[in-house]
């Protein structure tokens, strides 16, 4: 299933609209680059306006491809496209405006990485991140595991899972209202949890 877009995936994935349920939903971008819908290599459509009603008289939260951030037509999992970076400096900028997002939250992804190495200094691979990592998804290349990022506790969390190169994986990173964290993995769960994850900066 595909959330309000099926394009590209031919008769075997169905559109997930209705069938979903998208209240919360602040941000969805499909990369399929497509050009009837505003999609080109300056920027990103974000579809949450569309599919999640809350947001029906909300602005875009459309992406720019920055530093060398690119559509792949051929290596994808679902859609026409995927979005390829060169681990290096390549993001799709969201802007420098600042949300007050806190928990109950959730951050997903389709994502592949071939290599488990950064530039020198750093130690892990953002796959989405606010400014400054106050809030983020990303890869500890170290551990080759899938982390959040939750900067009123100061630290990141990670799974147990470990993760492999050139293979796709869907990822979730979350906190409950809780304060707790949860990872799924292909949609199975991981059994990392960490506790007290309730408070956010604005991110």
């Amino acid at each position: 299933i595909e959330i309000g877009r099926a394009v590209g995936d031919g008769s075997s994935v169905i559109n997930g609209t209705g069938l979903v349920n998208t209240s919360g939903l602040v941000g969805l971008w499909h990369f399929n680059n497509e050009s009837a819908f505003g999609d080109n290599d300056s920027l990103v459509r974000d579809w949450s306006v569309l599919e999640n009603p809350e947001r029906i008289s909300s602005l875009h939260n459309n992406g720019t491809p920055t530093n060398g951030a690119s559509y792949n037509l051929t290596n994808k999992v679902f859609g026409a496209a995927s979005m390829n970076f060169d681990g290096s400096d390549d993001y799709v900028s969201l802007g420098t405006d600042k949300y007050q997002i806190q928990p109950p939250l959730t951050i997903s992804a389709w994502f592949k990485t071939r290599t488990m190495s950064i530039p020198s200094g750093t130690t892990n691979d953002a796959i989405f991140a606010t400014r400054g990592m106050r809030l983020g998804m990303f890869i500890d290349v170290s551990g080759k595991t899938l982390c959040l990022r939750h900067y009123g506790s100061g630290d990141s969390t990670c799974t147990n899972s470990i993760l492999s190169t050139n293979t796709w994986y869907h990822g979730v990173v979350g906190i409950t209202s809780g304060g707790n964290s949860f990872f799924y993995i292909n949609g199975v769960k991981d059994s990392k949890v960490t506790t007290g994850l309730t408070t956010l900066s604005y991110v």
